[in-house]
């Protein structure tokens, strides 16, 4: 057993719009789920914190990795991060109850286990690449291929580890062709929606995430199309999961709709009216990919018109794999 109610404070505090989604999943999914979503959060604060030094996150990084390799070095972990310097906010109030996940991830099935250390171990290795890259605390991205690559390791290793966690109930579905490539857009589609309904936000805190803004927006409609195939090929029997992802990407349909190419500081947060709406209509778009189909092409039809979305090319992970 997990403490639902500690995950549900923590989850409401760093993102309100996930912890409703993690509230659609039925256990032992749902722990699953939220637990790997806190472990990225914290691995997440880790690299945003401006408070620490290079070689303090770098030390950071090792440390957890460790805790989650032995149960026995969460206690190194511990002494470490009570001892940095942490802005106040709900990423620390999540910092210093680390021991509490660290203890339920250990407490998990090993195949889950092994989902989770490996997408939390990828995450970190790519997000210390690109902090040991940047100067000054400043992260620069130069190409298309340098962000997906960045996006790759801060969500498309999360799409993958939802999908091979839910492989586990769904032996079948996760043998399927070109699931796990799909699973990579899944993650990078939500991410490049943020990176530019973020981007003078993140400009002005030093971090250059757009090399040119028409290029990932049009990036961004592969990747659209992409996840709309990966969440129609999910079977009936994970009707939760389906409802979890398809919240996520009809909001960032939504907010693609509302950016401007050109006025990068523009508010474009959904209404509320139009995301009860949404949340309405999930059950049915979950029991039918005729109804999501159609609302697709009234609403973004542009999407089903991509035959060949482009692919990312994965050298730049390998690298830094590798190093």
């Amino acid at each position: 057993m997990y403490d639902t109610r500690l995950y549900q404070e923590h989850l409401n505090r760093v993102s309100r719009s996930f912890a409703k989604s993690i509230e659609m999943l039925d256990d032992p999914l749902r722990h699953y789920v939220a637990l790997s979503y806190l472990l990225c959060r914290m691995i997440d604060t880790i690299e945003d914190e401006k408070q620490l030094s290079k070689e303090q996150q770098k030390l950071a990084f090792e440390k957890l990795k460790a805790a989650l390799n032995s149960p026995e070095r969460k206690s190194y972990f511990l002494k470490l991060i009570r001892a940095l310097p942490w802005s106040e906010s709900a990423e620390k109030a999540l910092m210093m109850d680390s021991p509490i996940f660290i203890d339920d991830f250990h407490r998990l099935p090993l195949p889950i286990k092994n989902h989770i250390r490996e997408l939390s171990f990828q995450m970190m290795d790519g997000m210390w690449h690109f902090l040991n890259q940047s100067e000054k605390g400043k992260i620069q991205i130069r190409d298309h291929n340098d962000l997906n690559t960045y996006c790759f390791f801060v969500a498309g290793v999360v799409g993958e580890c939802l999908t091979k966690m839910v492989a586990n109930m769904e032996e079948r579905w996760g043998k399927t062709k070109g699931l796990v490539a799909k699973s990579h857009a899944f993650g990078l589609f939500l991410q490049k929606v943020n990176i530019l309904k973020d981007q003078w936000k993140d400009e002005k805190e030093g971090r250059f995430f757009v090399p040119n803004r028409k290029e990932v927006y049009q990036n961004l409609l592969g990747h659209a199309r992409d996840s709309y195939d990966y969440i129609c090929s999910i079977p009936s029997a994970q009707k939760a999961y389906k409802v979890f992802c398809l919240s996520a990407f009809l909001l960032g349909l939504q907010t693609i709709k509302r950016l401007d190419h050109q006025q990068v500081e523009k508010n474009v947060k959904v209404p509320r009216l139009k995301m009860v709406q949404l949340f309405m209509n999930l059950e049915g778009f979950a029991n039918s990919n005729h109804k999501l189909t159609e609302y697709i092409e009234e609403n973004f039809p542009e999407i089903l018109r991509i035959q060949r979305p482009i692919r990312m090319d994965y050298q730049g992970v390998q690298a830094i794999l590798n190093a």
